[in-house]
C-alpha cells in the first residue's frame, strides 16, 4: 500500500486510538520519571515557581505527547497536509488571528516571569511552545486531516473544536475540579485556532498563537490585580469574533450555475 494512501484508510477508530496515546503515554511514562516537588510550586499550587518545576512538571511530559503526534503523522505520511492547509478560505479571515494576538501581547504580565529570573521566563516560553506544538499537531493537524476523509469541512471545524474543549474538560477533571468557564473558553479558542490555520495556511501560525495565548494566561495565574478583568475582556472578544465569523463565513446561497464545493463553503 502506498504511504500516501494510509491516512485515507483510517477513520474515527484510528482517531480515538491517537487521542488515547496522546493522553495515556505521558501518564504511563511519567510514572517512572522524576517530578516536581511542593517546593517547585506556587503557594496556591496552580503553577510552578522554579525552572525545575516547569521542565519536569510540564515540558518533559508534554514532549511525550508531542513525540507521539510526530510519530503518528510520520506513520500516516501526513506531513505535507499537516504543515500546509489545503483548503482555501476567504482572505478577510486573516483578521481573526491578528485581533486575537494583539490583546495577548499587550496584556501579558511579562514581569510575572522575569521577576523570578530570565531562566524561568525562558523555561515558560519553551513550555508554551511545546504545549502549542503538541495540541496543534493533534487537533488542527491529525484530527482535521483524518476527519476530512469522512465529513464535510463544517463538521471538521465543529468536531475538532469540540474535541479541543473536551480535552480541556478532561484535564480539569483530572486536576479534581470542574472548570466549565475554562472549557467554554477552550472551545472558543479552538475555533479561532482552526480559523488561523485555514487563513494563514501554515500549521506554525496556530502553534505560535496558541503559545502566545497560553503565555498570557499563565502570566495572570495567582494574581488578583486585573487578572479577572483582562480574562473577561479577552474571552468576550473571542466570543464576539466567533459570532461574527459564524455570520460572515456561513455558506452563501449557491447559484445553480456555479455552486461552490461544500468543503470550501463550510468552516471558513
Amino acid at each position: 500500500m502506498n504511504r500516501s494512501e494510509r491516512a485515507s484508510r483510517y477513520g474515527i477508530g484510528a482517531l480515538i486510538a491517537v487521542f488515547a496515546g496522546w493522553f495515556i503515554l505521558p501518564i504511563l511514562i511519567g510514572l517512572g520519571l522524576p517530578g516536581p516537588t511542593d517546593a517547585d510550586r506556587t503557594a496556591d499550587g496552580e503553577f510552578y515557581r522554579t525552572v525545575r518545576g516547569v521542565l519536569l512538571g510540564e515540558v518533559m511530559l508534554v514532549s511525550i505527547s508531542l513525540l507521539w503526534c510526530i510519530a503518528v503523522i510520520t506513520f500516516l505520511a501526513l506531513w505535507p497536509r499537516v504543515l500546509v492547509d489545503s483548503k482555501p478560505t476567504r482572505r478577510w479571515v486573516v483578521i481573526v488571528p491578528i485581533i486575537t494576538v494583539i490583546p495577548c501581547l499587550l496584556f501579558t504580565r511579562y514581569d510575572a516571569f522575569l521577576d523570578i529570573g530570565p531562566g524561568f521566563f525562558a523555561a515558560t516560553v519553551l513550555m508554551v511552545l511545546v504545549i502549542g506544538a503538541s495540541e496543534e499537531l493533534l487537533f488542527r493537524g491529525i484530527t482535521v486531516e483524518l476527519l476530512r476523509n469522512r465529513v464535510s469541512e463544517g463538521w471538521v471545524a465543529f468536531i475538532s473544536t469540540m474535541l479541543f474543549g473536551l480535552a480541556h474538560l478532561m484535564n480539569s477533571l483530572a486536576a479534581g475540579v470542574l472548570n466549565l468557564p475554562q472549557v467554554l473558553s477552550a472551545i472558543v479558542v479552538g475555533y479561532l485556532l482552526y480559523l488561523t490555520r485555514r487563513s494563514l495556511r501554515l500549521i506554525i501560525f496556530p502553534i505560535l498563537l496558541h503559545a502566545i495565548m497560553d503565555l498570557f494566561e499563565f502570566s495572570h495565574i495567582g494574581t488578583a490585580d486585573g487578572a479577572s478583568f483582562y480574562n473577561f475582556l479577552f474571552n468576550l472578544a473571542l466570543v464576539i469574533v466567533v459570532l461574527a465569523c459564524g455570520r460572515l463565513i456561513s455558506p452563501r446561497r449557491p447559484s445553480t450555475l456555479n455552486a461552490p464545493d461544500s468543503d470550501q463553503r463550510l468552516g471558513a
